[in-house]
């Protein structure tokens, strides 16, 4: 039964309207037995919703009588309007017809929510739009929180016909046929019928609405109960003494958790049973006994009396006795035991307090232990340890003595500050920060700091110290440790000089350049001044570290250090960045263009007036030549890095020209050494691909083809033939001139000894061009002999062309490769003699086959006298020496009856051919050697 009648219809029909009454059953139906416990409720009213209050089946099941028993539809929903139950007597015309057009379910939405906005005083009976229905509603409040809505209604009175279902049909856009089909279902009702129906709705709800009010009240009670009863518990478990409380009879009615763990019983095992059967030595209750019996002058039986004697007539009761632990282990205790008093003071039971006194004395045998151990490492770590109170040295420890050298009597009651130089190394007065550290770590913050302090004898030492607040006898103390990390900082300093100093030369690496240059830009930012960078190409290093040895090498290299940091003035920075490469940053040059250009022309020639003078290598005197580049910046400058970049294409520049200027970096550069970089890497791809081919060029005595030039080309897949102009340069800046170079002279040899048994070009010697870095290279003779040997070509029919600067540059190493390449029979031809420094001394010592007339002098020598002159005096030489000149460039029967008139009778030029691929000069070859020999005769 839900109410107090059998049913909802019989509710209605005794109601009529009246008030009824409902059972709790109702409300939280989960307090039913079978349905388990009471639900939690929120203990904040704004937490509360329908579901907490309610069981929604039983609800459901009212809606649905109240429904069959008004005959009307019937819905709870929540506050927005979202349902709660299903409907209940749905009308098709509200489900089917007007909820289905946009208009009808916002008017629905709409008259929903005005139906929900009643208060206590009754429902809201109202019509429904203009469709001739009449709804009603009721809010449902419990403690004042709105929880939902009881709608009702889609009823029409006697009155209404269907034309008003059709006007509304037409208003919200509904289907006519069915609205008029939807509507002749509604049940007609006499409003004031309704209007009882809606009263006896507002009725229930205002019963269930109490009941679950009542029940709200009840479950926070029930549940404060709960959390004072668990409040109790933690503070009997939390308690570090044994509490066991009992009735008035001793029965064991409660045991907390530091019983648990004194006896080693669980609550289960002793609860309900009778103190001290159990617990107790009976010996010692019966002694006990007998004590109390003369005591207070009475009989005193053994058993629960003997503990609660006292206690129960009013005075304290607190001695030691033995417990006995389920293992039957027997220990002392304290206990003190006090009478329960119930709210008219009588006594309702006992409570037992046990203190383990085993344990206390374990403690305090734990604590003098733990005493000497702290002094024994007080004393003992090798840390310096201290104690103060009140800016106060109070305690300390032999590693403090030791560090600061003093004595004990001379540290106590000083203050930590005595001890420390005026400032410290950041400039801040050492009483000040002392101040705030002590402040810091009395505030409970741990202070971790680096101080210097000073020995007893003034000498200043860095140490690490922590200081915290510790509590000894109820008043704080600081606690500081003191590590002496003098020999850490100097191994820092150490480090740090390693990571931004050149060890052999002393002076700043490439990181410390780099950080330098970074804070001169952001100097040049704040201020508008203009600074520049120097790069210093050592370019003769490697030879005289080559030659000389290591040991000289790195002398050169600090003398060098030295000199330049003369070029730098106090603010300049010399900087050592790899082997031969030294930089100059010259800060504040001014805030102009001039001024900076200026400045750096000005260092400029101080460097090269310093590699003017020659060094002193173990006696030996040695000159060094130096390519020097720059770059000027200011406020536009990016990074070190940029800068770093620029000043290297500058001084890339400065080497290709090499006469003693510096070089300022031009963003046209930048360009160039982009279009080099791609050269380089087509030039990579293009000895991968194989696209190198070798031409020839004829060379002819007397009408004899005596000789060929053997001359590269590159073949490029999108741009065709390239000449070497265009490329020979990045491959001697790259060196891919070595790997290059030997497939030239591997190719070569291969193609002698292809043309071994051929009629015309058996034994004519091929010419190869050789580079200075070639020569220079690491097992040069090595390769050349191995490609021999490989090739199975004749030795004397490979002829090697060396330029003047190769062998003026590095004489004695080229000299002595030349001769072992000389001994194995390969020829060597000296190629553009007469262009650079002439040297008779050297010309003597070289195992020369041949000189090569420039073309430069053939070319006007009918019309220069001192080309004629050169080139008569270069044959002289040549045949003087016992060598063969060969004039190139010939390019008019003139020139070459003018040369022979002079002595040459060996030619190369385009009078005779140019190069051409050895497939065409084989074809060539016969017709090439009948047609000069016309020219060589006449």
């Amino acid at each position: 039964m839900v109410f107090g009648v059998a049913s909802v219809s019989d509710f209605w029909r005794v109601t009529g309207g009246r008030n009824g009454t409902i059972y709790n059953t109702v409300c939280f139906a989960h307090t039913d037995q079978q349905r388990g416990p009471r639900r939690r409720l929120p203990m904040e009213q704004n937490d509360v919703s329908f579901e907490d209050l309610f069981a929604l089946d039983e609800i459901q099941r009212i809606q649905d009588e109240f429904a069959a028993a008004t005959q009307v539809a019937s819905i709870i929903t929540r506050p927005d309007g979202t349902p709660i139950t299903a409907p209940s007597n749905f009308t098709r015309f509200c489900r089917d017809v007007v909820r289905k057009t946009e208009k009808g379910l916002a008017n629905c939405q709409a008259s929903d929510a005005e139906l929900g906005c009643g208060g206590l005083s009754g429902p809201i009976v109202k019509p429904c739009w203009s469709a001739g229905l009449w709804d009603a509603g009721v809010p449902i409040i419990v403690a004042g929180h709105h929880v939902g809505n009881w709608l009702i209604g889609q009823v029409r009175d006697e009155t209404q016909t269907e034309e008003s279902a059709l006007a509304y049909a037409e208003q919200i856009g509904a289907d006519k046929v069915a609205c008029i089909n939807a509507y002749r279902d509604i049940p007609i009702m006499p409003v004031a019928q309704f209007e009882k129906v809606a009263q006896a709705l507002f009725t229930l709800a205002s019963q269930l609405s109490r009941a679950a009010f009542q029940n709200m009240l009840l479950a926070r009670s029930e549940a404060r109960l709960r959390e004072l009863a668990a409040e109790q518990q933690a503070i009997l478990d939390g308690s570090d003494y044994s509490i066991i409380s009992t009735n008035t009879n001793g029965i064991i009615l409660s045991f907390n958790r530091a019983a648990q763990r004194m006896l080693g019983y669980l609550p289960k095992e002793v609860i309900g049973k009778q103190t001290p059967e159990f617990i107790h030595d009976s010996s010692e209750i019966a002694e006990r006994a007998r004590e109390l019996s003369a005591e207070l002058g009475m009989q005193v039986q053994p058993g629960f009396e003997v503990l609660v004697a006292l206690p129960k007539r009013g005075l304290v009761d607190e001695r030691e006795w033995n417990y006995i632990d389920k293992g039957g282990r027997r220990f002392p205790v304290r206990v003190s035991v006090t009478p329960l008093r119930g709210s008219e003071g009588q006594i309702t039971g006992y409570v037992g307090i046990a203190a383990d006194l085993g344990e206390r004395k374990q403690a305090e045998a734990e604590l003098r232990g733990s005493e000497m151990r702290y002094r024994a490492l007080f004393e003992g770590v090798g840390e310096g340890i201290f104690l103060m109170l009140k800016e106060r040295f109070v305690d300390c420890n032999p590693a403090i003595l030791r560090i600061f050298g003093c004595r004990r009597e001379d540290i106590i009651g000083a203050a930590p500050y005595q001890y420390s130089p005026q400032f410290q190394p950041d400039g801040r007065a050492s009483v000040e920060v002392a101040h705030e550290k002590i402040a810091g770590a009395s505030g409970g913050e741990t202070q971790f700091f680096e101080w210097q302090h000073l020995r007893q004898d003034g000498t200043p030492f860095d140490a690490a110290v922590t200081l915290s607040v510790v509590e000894i006898g109820g008043e704080p103390h600081l606690l500081a440790t003191v590590r002496d990390i003098s020999e850490r900082k100097q191994s820092a300093a150490k480090i740090r000089h390693l990571a931004y100093y050149d060890q052999l030369t002393k002076i700043p690496n490439r990181s410390l350049l780099l950080d330098r240059l970074g804070q001169e830009i952001r100097e040049c930012r704040a201020t508008g001044m203009r600074a520049a960078l120097l790069l210093i190409d050592v370019l003769s290093f490697k030879l005289i570290n080559n030659s000389l040895g290591h040991i000289n090498g790195d002398q050169l290299l600090r003398q060098i250090a030295h000199r330049l940091a003369k070029c730098g003035g106090e603010a300049g920075t010399v900087a050592r960045l790899n082997a031969d490469i030294f930089a100059l940053l010259l800060p504040n040059m001014g805030d102009t263009e001039l001024a900076t250009l200026t400045g750096v022309e000005l260092a400029a020639q101080q460097i090269f007036s310093q590699f003017e003078q020659s060094f002193s290598l173990n006696g030996i005197a040695q000159h060094c030549n130096v390519a020097v580049g720059a770059t000027v910046f200011g406020s536009e400058a990016e990074t070190p890095e940029s800068l770093l970049s620029e000043v290297e294409l500058a001084v890339q520049e400065a080497k290709r020209q090499r006469d003693n200027t510096v070089k300022f970096y031009d963003p046209a550069l930048q360009s160039l050494a982009s279009r080099r970089a791609q050269i380089e890497e087509s030039l990579r791809r293009a000895i991968e691909q194989k696209e190198f081919v070798l031409h020839y060029q004829p060379q002819l005595s007397r009408g004899r083809l005596v000789g060929l030039e053997a001359l590269i080309r590159w073949q490029h897949p999108e741009k065709g033939m390239v000449s070497p102009g265009d490329f020979i340069p990045v491959t001697e800046e790259t060196g891919l001139i070595i790997p290059i170079g030997d497939w030239v002279i591997r190719e070569a040899c291969e193609q002698i000894k292809q043309w071994a048994t051929h009629p015309v070009l058996a034994g004519v010697t091929v010419a190869v061009n050789i580079a200075t870095s070639q020569i220079s290279s690491p097992n040069f003779v090595e390769r050349v002999l191995n490609i021999i040997a490989q090739t199975n070509a004749p030795p004397q029919m490979l002829k090697l062309e060396l330029t003047e600067s190769a062998l003026a540059r590095d004489s004695d190493s080229v000299v002595e490769r030349m001769r072992a390449l000389r001994m194995a029979g390969i020829q060597f031809s000296l190629d553009d003699f007469g262009t650079g420094y002439s040297s008779l001394s050297y010309l003597k010592r070289l195992p020369i086959d041949q000189i090569k007339i420039d073309q430069s002098f053939v070319r006007d020598l009918l019309t220069d006298q001192d080309d004629a002159m050169i080139a008569k005096t270069i044959i002289n030489l040549a045949i003087d020496f016992g060598m063969g000149v060969i004039a190139e460039g010939v390019e008019t029967e003139a020139q070459q009856a003018f040369l022979e008139r002079l002595g040459c009778h060996a030619f190369q030029g385009y009078l005779y051919a140019r190069p051409m691929p050895a497939r065409d000069l084989e074809a060539f070859s016969a017709k090439f050697v009948q047609a000069v020999a016309g020219i060589g005769d006449g």
